[in-house]
């Protein structure tokens, strides 16, 4: 058996996934490369992802309700969600 089939993927996510991505971006008028696209395991992931690039333990998170639920998980700022419509 190779060595290579022994081992894990590649932390960036599926090369050839990304590929596509990127391409069908740039197609879109928007300058995009390989290096610019990070192909997540869910939404949980990339929210969890995206939450600790953009926050800093003390801010405030502040969702529209219904939101989905695993972006208040292992926050490092509290969250506080409101309706956008009267009723919900």
């Amino acid at each position: 058996m190779e060595p290579r089939r022994l081992t894990y993927e590649k932390s960036r996510g599926l090369y050839t996934a990304a590929g596509f991505r990127a391409d069908y971006v740039t197609a879109l008028g928007i300058q995009c490369s390989l290096d610019n696209v990070l192909i997540t395991g869910g939404a949980q992931q990339a929210l969890d992802l995206v939450v600790q690039a953009l926050l800093s333990e003390g801010e405030t998170l502040v969702t529209a309700n219904p939101t989905y639920l695993g972006i208040y998980r292992h926050r490092p700022c509290p969250a506080y969600s409101y309706s956008r419509y009267r009723h919900g």
